[in-house]
């Protein structure tokens, strides 16, 4: 049975006490550090802690966070999903529904057109959540080796160095975040394990951000940053030595093939497995899901490298509109002497994309599959025509993310 449940942004410190106590007793400890974890992070919001209630109780809440994603040369503004928490008595009364589209409601209001979360494939698809990135990661046993390096935790000290070597090993790669010293900071005042790699002037020349959870067998770098080919080698036989020490099976990099450590791992034996997201999502129904907020708003922030594709592509200087009709609207997009406009007018067009279904907007914009593609299984509609023009302007980009429990299952 549906209730009326009241959600609203938690400002106030006893407010925010008071939905801390309920987190610590309703999800325990892990719940409460995340929660502290969120009121203190980069380019935090007070609209970002929302607390559900029903006849002024406390039932539930939803944790936002933002951040900045890269593809190609543009930035992209998303409003991931922390948490989001409805005790098991309230579920099937319209609670999460609702709290979920109050989460939504705050990304139109801040402008933030992507959605992203981690969660249940089969709770989150029906709001137009899609997987969006492809799983990677690296693999190599652990051994015991003869080297001179020492790897130390890294200090508040090292922040700009990381940084540098961060932008360096991630700006080329897809959906990765893009980070100012705030989140530097903020990442240092979570804890977790970040070990650093000094040279013989003891400058930083490399670092790896190890966690230990879920499966014991491995030592698991979750990023990791190289300043060069040369360094990530010896980033790497410390690491296996670590793990070897630890009585660790393997080193596991949660790391995209093309990674300067990835690649360095590959040429000293190590095995990278790619995988698309199971249709169901892994072992326990999970995946990295995305969706559109706001369709122009997404392509607003996705101009600046639609227009430096087409302009690599034989539509270079190519003019002309295309309309993409959704089950809730339409846009158009027009081109004229390599610059792209949008709107929602109506006007006549040249080609169109008809029968756009929710979850594919996410999966075409951000490049987890081809127009091609999401044409073949029903996704989309198009001719050939628009089609050729759609694949120059939306192609795969192959963001990969952690993939462990994907391919173990294949």
């Amino acid at each position: 049975m549906s209730v009326d449940v009241t959600i609203r942004a938690i400002v106030e410190l006893g407010e925010q006490q008071r939905l801390a106590e309920f987190i610590h007793a309703r999800q325990g400890e892990d719940a409460a550090r995340l929660f502290a974890s969120h009121l203190a992070q980069a380019r935090y919001r007070s609209a970002f802690t929302r607390a559900a209630f029903a006849n002024n109780a406390l039932i539930g809440y939803a944790l936002i966070r933002h951040e900045r994603r890269r593809l190609g040369v543009a930035t992209l503004e998303v409003g991931w999903l922390d948490d989001i928490y409805i005790p098991p008595d309230w579920r099937g009364r319209g609670a999460f529904r609702a709290l979920l589209g109050d989460y939504l409601g705050v990304l139109v209001e801040h402008d933030f057109p992507f959605a992203m979360l981690h969660g249940p494939v089969k709770l989150y698809a029906p709001f137009g959540f899609a997987p969006y990135r492809f799983g990677a990661a690296a693999l190599g046993e652990a051994r015991s080796a003869e080297t001179s390096a020492q790897l130390r935790s890294a200090t508040l000290a090292d922040s700009d160095d990381l940084a540098a070597l961060y932008a360096a090993n991630y700006r080329d790669l897809p959906l990765t975040e893009v980070r100012a010293a705030t989140d530097w900071r903020w990442r240092f005042a979570q804890g977790g394990k970040l070990e650093v790699l000094q040279d013989r002037q003891e400058r930083v020349v490399a670092y790896a951000a190890v966690e230990q959870r879920l499966v014991r067998t491995k030592l698991r770098v979750v990023e990791a940053a190289a300043a060069d080919a040369g360094v990530a080698r010896v980033l790497i036989t410390a690491l296996l030595a670590q793990a070897y020490e630890q009585g660790l099976a393997h080193l596991y990099l949660a790391l995209a093939p093309e990674h300067c450590v990835s690649q360095a791992a590959l040429q000293m034996g190590g095995i990278v497995h790619v995988a698309a997201a199971p249709e169901q999502g892994n072992r326990y129904g999970h995946a990295d899901l995305a969706g559109i907020v706001r369709l122009s708003g997404a392509l607003a922030m996705l101009t600046p490298e639609l227009e430096r594709r087409l302009a690599l592509s034989h539509y270079a200087g190519w003019s002309g509109t295309i309309q993409i009709e959704l089950e809730t609207g339409r846009i158009i997009l027009t081109f004229q002497d390599g610059r792209v406009a949008i709107s929602n007018d109506s006007r006549a067009f040249d080609l169109r994309l008809r029968k756009v279904k929710v979850p594919a907007l996410a999966q075409l914009c951000l490049g987890y599959r081809a127009p091609a593609d999401l044409r073949a299984t029903g996704d989309l509609d198009c001719d050939d025509t628009a089609l050729s023009l759609f694949d120059v302007l939306f192609p795969v980009v192959m963001a990969c993310g952690e993939n462990e429990d994907w391919w173990l299952e294949a």
